[in-house]
């Protein structure tokens, strides 16, 4: 059981004790921007809100936070670009050109686009199936998401993972199982710190996952080895249709680490977003273990496309969060600090829905993958891997079982076809009927093979323990079947049917020539 004089088991440097506190907020006072550089990259701070951040055993990020007006304007870029992105593949959805699952990030752009700015390329980074924005901003093409999600060849994880499981260099997911990669991701912070790689690990959950119990697990084995992750849950306040309130007894999911300080950060400020994770990433590699971050944030559409997301919410709700959006107050600010003007603003909102609008249009473009097994299988082991080596034309050692099956599966069947004619002897085996006669349904099939050999032309005969079919193999199997469906109607669950074919290329011979040929030798 855990005492209430839980305490770190030893100080940490970057820690002051008089913050050893279930809850605190801390104000502070920020000048206005003064001073804007007139150059793109010469450095500059720029502040951030007094009520930004919450913090559990841990001291808060500065509220100033060094930038450039050139990465203040990639950032408005880039929030607008996954808005637009987003409303797009809502777009294509609604046309029902994307199918399956999609989960839109529509509201929550400054967390994506804040955590990025505050690490660097070489940081890994993992998250659950709202992956949109991540996948972007690690590196991920307009184009290449948009195509996955449209299940093209070309789209990022070549048409097989849509929306949930993207991947790119740094970037493990996309994860479509509510909380299973909270684990993965103290996985990838341990092989770091195995490797002496001095860099952190990013790993993102949203608060339907918190109660889970490996993000837990994941925690204490974070904390026990002191892994170099940066836990963070985008809370946007409601799992599926269940608000946080409903869902959990606490939902300080800050401090859900316990034993791991905690630090919650407005998401709605993309500026508080990056100086946290800046603050944060900088703990981590002082040698200090893991650390949870809450970043507060807000989807404005469903849980995913089928849910309109306003059954569980009012109106009322809706518009209120609206005016804490993300990406309309960041360039609201930008143009009151005179980093742009109003007509640099629709400038780079005109060009960012035009680029948008081109890489869907080339996304539409993409083929879909080739529907044969050695692509369905392509991908399973890393290319040019032994396992994945296709050099043995005689499906030797170092050929997985499904390339070798592949391989005969992708033979060219539309060049063959059936057979001319055939002769089939079938016998239809009742099961789980309690009557021991099978007279009636015998008659029954006698009748449709008339009325078949009628319309046709097919030979049948009757024999004590089934039927003699002959005629186009095509008409044969069919006239099994509705003997198979002719059945079924009348009450038998199942039916096992026994049948042996023979087909000739030598010479015609009709059903009765086998007949005729063994009375002959008989006759002798």
């Amino acid at each position: 059981m855990l005492s209430r004089k839980l305490r770190l088991s030893k100080s940490l440097s970057w820690v002051n004790s008089t913050l050893f506190c279930a809850k605190r907020r801390f104000l502070a006072q920020v000048a206005n921007v003064q001073n804007i550089p007139t150059e793109d990259d010469k450095p500059f701070d720029v502040p951030i809100s007094e009520d930004s951040f919450e913090t559990y055993h841990f001291d808060h990020p500065p509220y100033t936070v060094g930038t450039t007006k050139r990465q203040l304007k990639n950032m408005y870029q880039d929030m607008l670009t996954i808005r637009r992105m987003e409303l797009a593949a809502d777009n294509l959805y609604k046309e029902k050109k994307i199918r399956g699952f999609c989960h839109l990030s529509t509201g929550q752009e400054a967390v994506a686009v804040g955590i990025e700015n505050g690490i660097s390329k070489d940081d890994k980074l993992i998250t659950a199936y709202r992956s949109h924005g991540f996948t972007f901003m690690r590196g991920g093409s307009i184009k290449s998401i948009i195509g996955e999600l449209l299940g093209r060849q070309d789209g990022i994880s070549h048409g097989k993972g849509g929306s949930m499981h993207m991947f790119c260099e740094g970037f493990f997911g996309g994860n479509g199982i509510v909380g299973a990669h909270v684990p993965v991701g103290a996985g990838i912070a341990f092989a770091q710190q195995y490797n002496d790689r001095d860099n952190v690990t990013i790993n993102v959950y949203g608060d339907g996952a918190a109660n889970q119990g490996q993000v837990h697990e994941a925690f204490n084995m974070a904390k026990l080895w002191n892994l170099p992750v940066l836990f963070g849950c985008e809370n946007n306040k409601y799992g599926m249709g269940t608000s946080a309130e409903r869902a959990s007894a606490m939902t300080d999911y800050y401090k859900r680490g316990l034993y791991i300080p905690g630090l919650r950060v407005n998401g709605m400020d993309v500026l508080a977003v990056m100086s946290a994770v800046k603050h944060g990433r900088e703990f981590i590699r002082a040698g200090n273990g893991p650390l949870v971050h809450e970043y507060v944030t807000y989807r404005y559409a469903g849980h995913s496309m089928s849910d309109p997301g306003v059954a569980y919410r009012t109106r009322e709700e809706l518009k209120a969060e609206r005016e804490s959006d993300p990406v309309s107050n960041f360039r609201g600010k930008l143009i009151d600090w005179g980093v742009i003007t109003e007509d640099e603003a629709k400038t780079i909102d005109k060009n960012v829905r035009r680029k948008v609008n081109h890489e869907l249009a080339e996304a539409e473009k993409m083929p879909e993958p080739e529907p044969r097994l050695d692509v369905l299988f392509q991908d399973v082991y890393v290319r040019g891997s032994a396992c994945e080596s296709e050099d043995d034309t005689h499906f030797g050692k170092n050929i997985t079982v499904q390339i070798a099956i592949s391989r005969v599966m992708s033979f060219n069947y539309p060049a063959l076809a059936t057979p001319a004619r055939c002769t089939a002897d079938f016998s239809l085996i009742p099961i789980g009927t309690q009557n021991a006669s099978f007279s009636q349904q015998v008659a029954d099939i006698q009748r449709l093979l008339t009325e078949a050999s009628n319309q046709t032309g097919l030979k049948f005969q009757m024999n004590p323990t089934g039927t003699t079919v002959e005629g186009p193999w095509d008409q044969v199997v069919q006239v099994i079947g509705f003997a198979h469906t002719l059945i079924h109607q009348e009450g038998v669950p199942r039916i096992q049917t026994d049948i042996r074919i023979q087909t000739r290329t030598d010479k015609v011979q009709p059903m009765e020539g086998n007949l005729v040929s063994v009375q002959r030798i008989l006759a002798t």
